[in-house]
């Protein structure tokens, strides 16, 4: 099984690439939008390979045919919605959606042999042999869309879908993609995986009352508190559903300014790069938020420790040196405070799901 990357600004405009396998059997692939399941046994049942292919509108996977007969025999155009339902969930939160955005290429899902479970490049792995098989939660159609399975999908995807650095800054690496996978098991009726564990009541122990900053938090559940709460407000009395679509889009934004003013951005530290001090990545994403909510969030952000003045190392898939002065903070407040916006109804630091 091959697969041929073929990259393009414009790739509309660009000629079909032809590639020939002199001697080799064509395994084919299913396509749910357009496929019945009758195509989707007989091509499991026929496969020429081990493994086979299928996509939807925004997925493609590629798993066992043997564990597909064994726990999504007969439904291959649900497996493949709900796949699509969890991608496009993501693609909605971000703003894709609203702005016209969603793209054409699809998430890969596949099978590995090596790691439990991981981001790649393209997409999310699993595990496909034993002890730690994830084919049973991963295929069967009914469990992707519940529990570990859905959070781990919507976990990985969500690495592919950060923004660094605007929302994925030296801290974040594990924090800013849980946004997603919150988003996409609450929505599926899942119950919250940071008010199970308890994360609201900690991170005010550990943060709030004890003044530190949330990147010296060391539970990643704990840091991705005031994310949520933002979410939970502006959904409910804040009365802004598309504030983070509205906030993602701006982050966008931000970035084409960037890498039009940087021809080389990941090399010259531009759009692409997290940067090695955190906290002006930080304040830019407390002043937009403000900006794109139309709400100075000022004091809320200032509980979790967003202003906090000093400096710290960190490690982070990489290492990071934060250093934030009371300079930086003052011309932070500032701004926001010209902006002669409305304090929130509520506190916003007070606010749970179930």
């Amino acid at each position: 099984m091959a697969y041929i990357d073929y990259f393009s600004e414009e790739p509309k405009n660009e000629n079909a690439v032809q590639v020939h396998f002199p001697s080799a059997a064509v395994n084919g692939y299913f396509d749910s939008t357009k496929d019945a399941d009758a195509e989707w046994n007989s091509l499991v049942d026929n496969a020429v390979y081990p493994i086979v292919d299928a996509r939807g509108k925004h997925i493609q996977i590629a798993y066992p045919a043997e564990a597909i007969k064994k726990y999504a025999y007969n439904r291959g155009k649900e497996l493949l919605n709900n796949y699509d339902s969890l991608v496009y969930r993501q693609h909605r939160i971000l703003g894709l959606v609203k702005y016209n955005k969603v793209p054409e290429n699809r998430i890969l899902a596949r099978v590995n042999y090596n790691y439990y479970m991981f981001r790649d490049g393209d997409g999310v792995a699993y595990m496909g042999t034993e002890p730690s098989n994830a084919m049973s939660m991963v295929v069967d159609p009914s469990r992707v869309i519940q529990g570990d399975p859905c959070w781990g999908f919507s976990h990985e995807v969500g690495h592919v879908h950060q923004l660094r650095p605007y929302f994925n800054w030296g801290g974040l690496g594990e924090v800013s993609n849980n946004i997603f996978s919150l988003y996409v098991t609450t929505s599926f009726g899942n119950k919250s995986r940071i008010s199970e564990q308890q994360n609201y009541d900690k991170s005010r122990e550990s943060i709030i009352n004890e003044k530190i900053s949330y990147l010296q938090d060391g539970d990643v559940f704990n840091r991705v508190v005031p994310f949520w709460q933002l979410q939970l407000y502006f959904t409910g009395v804040g009365n802004n559903p598309d504030f983070y679509p509205d906030l993602f889009e701006a982050f966008r934004q931000q970035g084409e300014e960037s890498r039009k003013a940087s021809p080389n951005p990941r090399r010259s530290g531009g759009w692409g790069d997290r940067g090695n001090n955190p906290a002006k990545h930080q304040l830019n994403f407390v002043k937009t938020a403000s900006e794109v909510s139309k709400t100075d969030l000022t004091e809320f952000f200032d509980q979790y420790g967003f202003f906090y003045v000093g400096e710290f190392d960190y490690n982070d898939y990489g290492n990071y040196s934060y250093k934030m002065t009371q300079e930086m903070v003052d011309e932070c407040k500032a701004e926001i405070k010209a902006m002669n916006l409305p304090k929130p109804k509520v506190d916003i630091s007070t606010l749970k799901d179930l």
